[in-house]
């Protein structure tokens, strides 16, 4: 069994980021560790594993008014490690 410490370092983020315009979620998709993504006027969501490195370098080539990053609360946490991976649904247009 592993420990809830370990679960959170290998759990998926919640990212939210805020940018001056809309941005185009293509490029985000194709990151590798996102998925989720949700556009909603000028603000992105996603959920990411492993290194934030990709992401952050790709929303600096924008206008970026605001970012944040949460881990998943408990329920989150433990929904995405037994969830079933067989979905390729990546982007929300809202």
């Amino acid at each position: 069994v592993e420990e809830v410490a370990t679960l959170r370092e290998r759990s998926v983020r919640e990212v939210t980021i805020r940018f001056a315009a809309t941005v185009d979620p293509g490029p985000f998709v194709t990151l590798a560790g996102v998925r989720d993504v949700e556009v909603h006027d000028t603000v992105l969501h996603c959920h990411l594993s492993g290194s934030a490195d990709g992401l952050v370098k790709l929303a600096a080539r924008f206008e970026v008014l605001d970012f944040s990053s949460a881990p998943p609360d408990l329920d989150t946490l433990f929904l995405h490690y037994y969830q079933d991976s067989g979905s390729d649904e990546r982007v929300t247009r809202h």
